[in-house]
């Protein structure tokens, strides 16, 4: 695929720097978007309600039933954990310990991997936006690109014919008006000259 005959390729990359002070080198992930989500769903498939029968026999799914609650809040944090552990397979060397990414109840165990290795809850925060992001599941980073694009055309003009900035006066020194924002005020203008 091309957009402006520039052809597309490869994922999204997200770098996450993390800063390391004095004589450290800092830390620098990478995130890249994750482009088939069926791995995980033929792993962990989403927990399905239970039914319930209703009076005179209908029936319908029991999406209040706790333990389907708990199965959907546990399946919601597996799919984190795989996106964060799958995105981060981009890092050159990167290598887990606990995590083993074929392992389905190892993925949780990917925080507390994080924090045994010197990590902060802000920086493991910090990694799992960046896997967010790579995977544009931030919707400030879509705000931006949104924005980016319609200012686009706007910053590609270079000079036109007319002025640069709204004429301040006319030339006989008054301020200049805008007639079409209000007609009884260019009227009168002109009656009285």
């Amino acid at each position: 695929m091309k957009l402006f005959d520039k052809k597309i390729e490869g994922p999204n990359i997200e770098l996450i720097v993390i800063p390391r002070g004095g004589d450290k080198q800092d830390i620098v992930l990478q995130a890249a978007a994750i482009m088939d989500f069926t791995p995980f769903e033929q792993t962990c498939p989403e927990p399905k309600p239970p039914m319930k029968i209703l009076k005179g026999g209908a029936r319908e799914y029991n999406l209040e039933d706790v333990g389907y609650k708990q199965a959907l809040s546990r399946w919601g944090d597996q799919k984190v954990a795989w996106m964060v552990i799958e995105s981060l397979k981009a890092t050159p060397g990167l290598e887990w310990e606990t995590i083993v990414p074929s392992n389905p109840k190892t993925w949780l165990l990917y925080i507390d991997e994080l924090k045994a290795s010197g990590f902060s809850l802000i920086e493991i925060q910090r990694i799992t936006n960046g896997v967010f992001a790579a995977n544009c599941l931030n919707e400030q980073r879509v705000e931006e690109a949104r924005k980016n694009f319609l200012r686009g055309p706007q910053d590609q003009l270079v000079d036109t014919s007319g002025p640069s900035t709204e004429q301040p006066s006319t030339s006989s020194g008054k301020p200049a008006s805008d007639s079409e924002s209000n007609p009884q005020e260019s009227t009168q203008t002109a009656g009285t000259t």
